[in-house]
């Protein structure tokens, strides 16, 4: 070997091991960036992961080039390979440069960083990377496999939940409550309706479409008493007859009597309607037509008898009058009563206290003093004497009915005759 050979070699072995006297210089392998992947199945792989420079021979510990940074992963395909760390350069004194994977793709399987090789040198301390973190590789499982299960895997489906209600649920109605004829009766069965014998002291009641006696020419004999007094209006002779209409009376179409000048009945002169000193009430559904003073319902013979009248044109033509006993004689201020026109017409006696009523309401009212007895025993009273007109019906009570009571009578007797 020649002089030239020999120290070209020597030169040789010393650029091999020389630096180990000052530092050691790493050898840096670098990674090439991938392209960043924007979606189908190609791997996106990291940019290029920075080594150390190369480091001073001046004999101060170099210090590598930091930590090689991973490139961006990539944002869509199947699997998006974080950057591969490279070769990790590691100063004999200095720190060392750990690479670090890159992030995560968004998308897909997600593989992580391979963690690169390490360089061990041949004088300087052992690699941190061998006793560090396990490699990527042995970490999480990629969360697409090994996360969560797949969504078949949840919740049972729809169709194994809760039974169908329909099927399985509550008994049809039929299997429930009783259906509601064997509840409470309907409001057909409640309360019943309004009639005389709901208040005490009925003593009278005459109803024109019931319990009429009339022969083949409608004309009536007997006009019986619903009271429960027998109290029945009789006629005292043909010629007294009076005609019983037939449901043409006013706009609900009633039955009544029909009464002339000759036309009239008689009551017997019972106890129950002797009423002496005490309370009464007489209702009398009527209308009228004549001018002359005439007898709707009374008790009373003459001017110088006891006794009571309820009177059409009393006091004057197309009044209503009322007399008790032979001290109190009332009319009403206003006329026109006479019109033919049906109207509830009321004679009251409440203390010492007469009125005259029209369709509920107080007309006039007169106070008295003395007893004024309205019995007149041995009198009968009757009905429409001298009268030129109809009377649908009669009610009378002997005793005290309380305010309310008399307003719902006239009120009952109004409606069922659409006054």
């Amino acid at each position: 070997m020649n002089q030239k050979a020999k120290i070209l070699g020597f030169a040789f072995l010393l650029a091999l091991v020389g630096c180990s006297s000052s530092s050691t210089t790493l050898n840096v392998v670098r990674t090439d960036a991938g392209t960043e992947g924007t979606g189908g199945a190609g791997n996106s792989i990291g940019g290029s992961a920075h080594t150390g420079g190369a480091v001073s021979n001046s004999g101060a510990t170099g210090i590598s080039g930091g930590v090689s940074s991973a490139g961006h992963a990539g944002t869509g395909g199947s699997n998006t390979n974080a950057g591969a760390g490279g070769q990790t350069p590691i100063s004999s004194g200095g720190q060392t440069s750990i690479a670090t994977g890159g992030q995560p793709g968004t998308g897909g399987q997600t593989s992580a960083g391979a963690g690169g090789l390490t360089s061990i040198p041949t004088g300087g301390q052992p690699p941190i990377a061998t006793g560090g973190l396990p490699p990527a590789t042995g970490g999480q499982p990629p969360i697409a496999t090994g996360g969560l299960p797949p969504a078949s895997g949840g919740l049972p489906p729809a169709s194994g939940g809760l039974p169908p209600i329909a099927t399985g649920g509550l008994p049809p109605a039929t299997g429930g409550l009783p259906p509601a004829s064997g509840g409470l009766p309907p409001a057909t069965g409640g309360a019943p309706p309004w009639s005389p014998t709901s208040f005490p002291g009925l003593v009278l009641w005459l109803n024109g479409d019931a319990s009429v006696s009339a022969d083949t020419a409608s004309l009536v004999s007997t006009w019986s008493d619903l009271s429960g007094n027998a109290n029945d209006a009789t006629a005292p002779a043909d010629a007294a007859k009076p005609y019983w209409l037939t449901a043409d009376l006013g706009p609900a179409n009633h039955r009544a009597l029909e009464f002339s000048a000759a036309n009239y009945l008689n009551l017997p002169d019972s106890a129950s309607l002797q009423f002496g000193t005490a309370d009464f009430v007489i209702e009398v559904v009527a209308r009228f037509s004549n001018s002359n003073e005439c007898n709707l319902f009374g008790k009373r013979g003459s001017s110088t008898q006891t006794g009571f009248q309820l009177l059409a044109n009393g006091g004057g033509t197309g009044r209503m009058g009322a007399l008790l006993s032979t001290g109190v004689n009332l009319s009403t201020p206003a006329s026109g009563y006479n019109n033919n026109v049906l109207h509830v017409f009321g004679l009251r006696r409440t203390g010492m206290t007469l009125q005259i009523r029209v369709d509920g309401t107080v007309v006039i009212s007169q106070t008295f003093t003395g007893t004024q007895d309205a019995s007149m025993p041995g009198v009968q009273p009757f009905i429409g004497w001298q009268l030129t007109g109809d009377v649908a019906e009669i009610i009378g009570y002997k005793g005290s009915l309380i305010d309310a009571q008399v307003g719902k009578m006239e009120t009952e007797l109004k409606a069922k005759y659409q006054l």
